[in-house]
């Protein structure tokens, strides 16, 4: 019986000791869970962070496009508008049709071909006007704007206080 017991003992001891083994195995698992936890929330709160600062640039950009549909696509029209280079151009091509008589002269001109009659049997027509016209409007269509020549030199722009300041007419 003490055999018997001893045995028992011994078979008891054995077990408690693969428990224990187990049981060390399992913390060991526990602590490497509880790391991989901790790592997993680190990378959340940097996701966090990252995730605000992509919010904030989308704010930004957002602020940018606003400003460049609702002021800076109107106010690159009225640079051009504005500046010398288009009066100019505007001018001299206004002043080669009052010279070739298109102003005062086209109404006269439908007349005179719904008549039948050639356009140089209008009075004051000079066979250069159409040449000096075309000139005129060849000049105009390829003159070169200030502001339209300089944006696509801002196009890396970090932001857009660069375009803007081009931009800038008289606030």
């Amino acid at each position: 019986m003490i055999r018997d017991a001893k045995a028992r003992v011994d078979e008891l001891s054995s077990q408690a000791k693969a428990k224990d083994d187990e049981l060390r195995g399992m913390r060991e698992k526990v602590e490497t869970l509880e790391r991989q936890v901790v790592g997993l929330e680190k990378v959340k709160e940097e996701l966090e962070v990252e995730k605000a600062r992509i919010l904030e640039d989308l704010l930004v950009v957002k602020e940018v496009m606003r400003w460049l549909v609702t002021e800076g696509l109107s106010r690159v029209v009225e640079a051009v508008r504005g500046s010398d280079e288009f009066s100019d151009g505007v001018v001299g091509l206004n002043g080669a049709a009052e010279a070739a008589r298109y102003h005062d002269g086209l109404m006269d001109g439908f007349q005179v071909r719904k008549d039948g009659l050639p356009l140089e049997s209008l009075p004051g027509w000079s066979p250069d006007a159409r040449t000096i016209l075309t000139q005129r409007q060849d000049i105009f269509d390829t003159m070169k704007l200030p502001g339209i020549q300089t944006l696509p030199s801002l196009a890396d722009q970090p932001d857009l206080k660069e375009i803007r300041d081009v931009l800038s007419l008289e606030d």
